[in-house]
């Protein structure tokens, strides 16, 4: 998928849930002990500034102005948790009233809005546009 932001930011997304490689999200991130986890990334979230990787959390950057200079690399360090469990709580937590959702029903209505114009997208071939 080729994105164009209303910024004017061009995003590029390569997905497959097919492809035999150790870049899932299972294989890469732990969460699930029933995949043999790799020492892979599955996401990079590239810019001119910097780059991450996903979920090992490196940070790439150029040392000084421009990209003639050495590039370096600093990775975070993530306590390792079951993601249910985090969620699980998260999710009790908002129904006591402690804390408010990540994400509203609003978020959740243009993820569904996002995924079927990229359907459409492959289906007509044509740009399909989300305000």
């Amino acid at each position: 998928m080729i994105l164009r932001f209303a910024s004017g930011a061009l995003g590029t997304l390569i997905i497959s849930d097919a492809a035999a490689a150790p870049w899932s999200w299972e294989l890469t991130s732990g969460e699930n002990k029933a995949y043999p986890q790799t020492d892979q990334f599955c996401y990079v979230v590239a810019g001119i500034k910097g780059s991450l990787t996903v979920p090992r959390l490196d940070v790439w950057s150029h040392e000084g102005d421009g990209w003639w200079t050495p590039i370096r690399s600093a990775r975070s360090i993530v306590r390792e948790q079951d993601p249910l469990t985090i969620q699980m709580h998260h999710f009790c937590a908002v129904i006591r009233g402690e804390t408010k959702p990540m994400l509203d029903g609003r978020g959740g209505t243009r993820t569904l809005e996002t995924t079927l114009a990229v359907k459409t997208a492959v289906k007509t071939g044509e740009m399909v546009r989300l305000s």
